[in-house]
């Protein structure tokens, strides 16, 4: 079983990855949002190399338009993870994407 922290990372890297996002790209927009982060950080947080902060779970949730059940949780979609694209609805799970 993984670590929630491990879980985590690996939902933020298939959101950015399904997002067509690089590391950068995220980095970039955590920023933008009010997370301070840079490419290196992001590459760390994935791998595992870093823990990922409640501060920088926040980010995520912020940038990717999640819920924090959606990103700590178990059992995501496995579609949209459930973070579909804004103004969209996944077919899978009926999740509707915001803005």
């Amino acid at each position: 079983m993984s670590t929630l922290n491990e879980r985590v990372a690996q939902r933020v890297k298939a959101m950015r990855q399904r997002r067509g996002m690089s590391m950068q790209a995220l980095a970039d927009a955590m920023t933008a949002a009010g997370y301070p982060s840079s490419r290196m950080g992001t590459s760390n947080r994935e791998a595992g190399r870093a823990k990922i902060t409640l501060d920088e779970a926040e980010g995520y949730c912020t940038v990717f338009g999640i819920a924090w059940a959606d990103l700590i949780g178990e059992s995501p979609c496995t579609t949209c993870d459930g973070a579909p694209p804004a103004h969209f609805t996944c077919n899978n799970c009926g999740k509707t994407g915001q803005q």
